[in-house]
């Protein structure tokens, strides 16, 4: 590699990203092992045999929105856990391996509940997977509502090949229940996705009559100047391609500015404390033009992951 190409990876190593959240992911099962069982077969004294630690769990099979509770008390008695940082590796493997792989399409995976009385669809952001936007699924599982989620890679796709995906997801879900409400709740870099994906099916005619809604929870609509140069890093480093849109100037970034939903019904959530998704001047103009003139939401003291929670109280 040439040492400019060097100073390119370099340089968008170090974008503004919103940091892995280490904790636990929400419904998966604490990694601690326990101690091994004293045996009765004999008297004699034994070494203790080493107990393997758990297998991965699949996070797809564990959010039952009639679960969720439970699964939340298991989440806070691991969150001192010192294994927490490979659980979240494994919640990263388990979306990608429903994905089928890196930079393949992302899916829409349904997670119960009666379509025909509405949906709600989560999007998770960058660093992020499923489990980061449960609480803005639980107002409709709560109502019997069909919930879903989409499973995506943040890391080595394109936004823009993402907003396609999610688009087609979302197509499929108004085609067949097209009576029924369908709410879209999206979290950091999912906002962006999702807010595309939409003005592309409203350029298609596509949400012309159906009851669709989106809520977008502290989503960084200025992009990140330090992605600008992202596209050439990108050549040498795949797992920067999802960075080439996040850049401020970058064709993605005029693509979110300049989308108008007029068939969408759009409400923007900031978080006050929000160092990766700042709620400037420039935040604020974009979310109203995104919510038709509406004014955003701002969360006193929440940050960038606690304004998930702050914003599914609002909803409810």
């Amino acid at each position: 590699m040439t040492d400019a190409a060097h100073r390119l990876v370099s340089l968008v190593d170090n974008l503004p990203m919103p940091p892995i959240d280490m904790r636990p992911s929400l419904g998966l099962r604490s990694a601690r092992t326990e101690a091994a069982e004293p045996t009765t077969a004999s008297s004699e004294t034994k070494p203790a045999t080493p107990t393997p630690p758990p297998p991965a769990v699949d996070w797809t099979k564990t959010v039952d929105p009639k679960n969720q509770a439970a699964a939340r008390a298991r989440a806070a008695a691991t969150v001192a856990n010192p294994q927490a940082a490979a659980l979240r590796t494994q919640n990263e493997a388990a979306e990608m391996a429903a994905v089928g792989g890196t930079n393949k399409p992302g899916v829409l995976l349904p997670q119960g509940g009666d379509a025909t009385q509405g949906t709600t669809v989560t999007i998770h952001g960058i660093n992020g997977d499923p489990s980061d936007v449960l609480p803005l699924g639980e107002r409709a599982a709560k109502k019997g509502e069909a919930t879903a989620t989409f499973a995506w890679d943040d890391r080595s796709r394109r936004l823009g090949d993402s907003a396609d995906d999610f688009a087609r997801s979302i197509k499929d879900v108004l085609k067949k229940n097209p009576d029924a409400p369908l709410t879209i709740n999206a979290h950091s870099m999912g906002g962006r996705v999702a807010a595309v994906a939409l003005s592309r099916l409203e350029k298609e005619g596509a949400l012309a009559g159906h009851d669709v809604r989106l809520n977008m929870v502290a989503p960084p609509l200025q992009g990140f100047a330090s992605a600008n140069f992202a596209g050439m890093g990108a050549m040498f480093a795949p797992s920067l391609r999802s960075s080439v849109d996040m850049g401020s100037s970058s064709d993605f970034q005029h693509e979110l500015e300049g989308a108008r939903l007029p068939n969408v019904k759009v409400r923007v959530f900031g978080g006050s404390a929000d160092d990766i998704a700042k709620v400037d001047d420039d935040w604020k103009n974009i979310a109203r033009n995104l919510a038709g003139g509406r004014e955003p939401t701002v969360l006193l003291d929440a940050d960038h992951m606690s304004a998930v929670t702050a914003a599914a109280k609002k909803l409810r």
